[in-house]
């Protein structure tokens, strides 16, 4: 079969259409599936958060501690 360039380029714009509307399908159905979180919902999530931020924190402020006491040989 030999394909034109011009049947060759309605086909790519064929399949680029089709992908995209597959796309919008799929996102249609997460956004009706997806629901606004409740307070409970919304709270759990930010103390979780908040949580993972001091820990990360923490660790980031022990390891400066640690490389300080290295580099000078006291903590003060």
């Amino acid at each position: 079969m030999i394909l034109t360039a011009r049947g060759h380029c309605k086909n790519v714009m064929r399949m680029v259409l089709d992908k995209l509307l597959s796309f919008i399908n799929r996102s249609k159905r997460v956004l009706n599936v997806s629901h606004r979180p409740r307070r409970q919902e919304y709270m759990m999530m930010a103390k979780t958060v908040a949580v993972g931020m001091v820990i990360i924190g923490l660790v980031g402020f022990v390891i400066t501690v640690v490389f300080s006491v290295i580099d000078k040989g006291s903590l003060f």
